[in-house]
């Protein structure tokens, strides 16, 4: 039998729940609706806005803060079809991942400075080691986001021309060989132009491309061959990426020419690691 004390404590927990639900709801209403809401709970954490202007897109915002488009969406209620207008005003949440570029940060002005894009497209394609792409970046263009390569790799297109042919940016990615259909490639340099998005010399738009097609690579070489190590695949991906699929032969086997750029990719990496205080973990290569 439930007594008077009993009852009273029950009475008073519905009571509070009542109260607590009865705050919920008003404050969702005097905000405008559940969207406002989670935007509010957001707001709470780390993060900055933004105003939407004409051209932008989720994706395009995303590279400019560092930030998956996804977690934009989430912070703003947006849902599919993942539609934004001129003028709305988007949370744009900025967790401690997307802040941290300390683990591959050296101190240098110069090396660091494209950190949030490489620490970005890495989380957004699972690429585990940062550093390794630094290194690349280093290695491809030595930082120079209008580097372009003397060659044409995959010689010249139908419709393209010799100039349009080339590898281009930080991470000397080659259209030309990647997409072909695609027509030629963007290569606007005027970056307030509204095509700078999608230009290869735009640091964002280049690094993100080049990582996700070296994300492809590493699925190649993990579902082409067995049984390697992390840092094998990476490293086979890297041939792959440099020097085409035909370059890999097995677990850390690769041909002449990948192993040639691998060793200085390589050297790229442990300098980096060595003035950020970060491991090497390529000893064995």
């Amino acid at each position: 039998m439930v007594n008077n004390q009993e009852k009273k404590n029950q009475y008073l927990a519905l009571a509070a729940i009542s109260s607590i639900w009865t705050l919920l709801l008003s404050t969702i209403v005097s905000m405008g609706g559940a969207g406002s809401l989670l935007q509010a709970a957001y707001a709470s954490s780390s993060t900055t806005t933004y105003t939407v202007v004409s051209g932008d897109t989720l994706y395009k915002i995303g590279l400019r803060f560092g930030v998956p488009w996804q977690d934009i969406a989430q912070a703003n209620d947006i849902q599919s079809p993942y539609l934004i207008y001129v003028g709305d005003v988007l949370v744009i949440p900025l967790n401690d991942a997307s802040d941290d570029t300390t683990a591959i940060a050296t101190g240098n002005p110069m090396y660091d400075q494209f950190d949030s894009y490489i620490k970005s497209s890495s989380r957004n394609y699972g690429i585990s080691d940062q550093m390794l792409v630094k290194a690349m970046i280093s290695q491809e263009s030595y930082f120079d986001p209008r580097a372009v390569s003397p060659d044409s790799p995959c010689g010249v297109p139908p419709g393209w021309t010799d100039a349009q042919s080339k590898s281009f940016g930080l991470m000397q990615f080659t259209p030309a060989c990647a997409e072909p259909q695609a027509g030629p490639p963007n290569l606007t340099t005027d970056t307030t132009s509204p095509y700078w998005s999608s230009s290869w010399f735009n640091p964002q738009y280049n690094i993100d491309r080049g990582v996700q097609a070296l994300s492809r690579e590493l699925s190649y070489v993990k579902s082409n061959f067995y049984g390697c190590s992390d840092e094998q695949y990476l490293l086979m991906a890297v041939a792959t990426y440099n020097s085409g699929p035909g370059a890999v032969y097995g677990c850390g086997s690769w041909n002449e020419r990948a192993d040639t750029h691998i060793n200085h990719v390589l050297s790229q990496y442990k300098t980096y690691a060595e003035m950020a205080g970060a491991p090497y973990p390529y000893a064995g290569y």
